[in-house]
């Protein structure tokens, strides 16, 4: 049974930041295992009741490709699958990021997505978009196209919705006290149900 995380969950995200080496990580592993990891592995086991699969990522950084070469990240994350689309889960220092949609559309995709606002049911789209401003929800705007995408006219009524490579939403709720209460599984479910209408929306029109 989730009952929320705890002060030491956020204060380990602190300390490994700080001390982010293989000797420290090997020292304070267990203290992860119980404040970072089993919350998570608590909140998960409950939201499969509901949403099933969720794939907890590794705390090991992939640094292949980065000039931060720090091992250990300082957040922990997991996503679930939901049709084609997904949610994601992040929480750090700073509080928790949740979303999905689809992050990483293929081109077939961007162009099944782009071609709705060219009929009525893009309308319906940014409604519900808008709506969704309502509780705090933003479209992602990583990557988003300069100009219009190519054999798109830059005058287009719906031009910031094409511009997109993202086709993915995300609230963030900044670190407070209700997450440290059984209760704040009310509050991460409530955005979960949010996001799979917003991935319902996209299963639907998108192949």
């Amino acid at each position: 049974m989730f009952t929320g995380f705890t002060k030491d969950t956020f204060q380990f995200f602190n300390d490994i930041a700080a001390n982010n080496n293989r000797d420290w990580w090997l020292a304070h592993k267990p203290r992860y295992e119980e404040a970072v990891k089993q919350p998570i592995l608590d909140l998960t086991s409950q939201l499969a009741l509901r949403y099933d699969g969720a794939h907890i990522f590794r705390p090991n950084r992939d640094t292949r490709f980065s000039k931060d070469k720090s091992p250990y990240k300082t957040s922990i994350s997991f996503s679930i699958p939901d049709g084609k689309c997904g949610f994601y889960f992040q929480l750090d220092d700073s509080g928790i990021l949740l979303g999905g949609g689809l992050y990483e559309p293929d081109k077939h995709q961007l162009q099944e997505w782009r071609e709705i606002f060219n009929t009525s049911q893009g309308n319906d789209v940014k409604q519900f978009l808008r709506k969704a401003s309502q509780d705090d929800f933003e479209v992602t705007q990583d990557g988003t196209l300069k100009t219009a995408p190519q054999g798109w006219p830059k005058d287009h009524p719906d031009i910031e919705y094409l511009r997109l490579k993202h086709i993915a939403i995300f609230r963030k709720f900044p670190r407070a006290e209700w997450m440290l209460e059984p209760e704040s599984f009310d509050k991460i479910l409530e955005g979960f149900d949010l996001v799979h209408k917003w991935n319902t929306v996209l299963n639907h029109f998108i192949i």
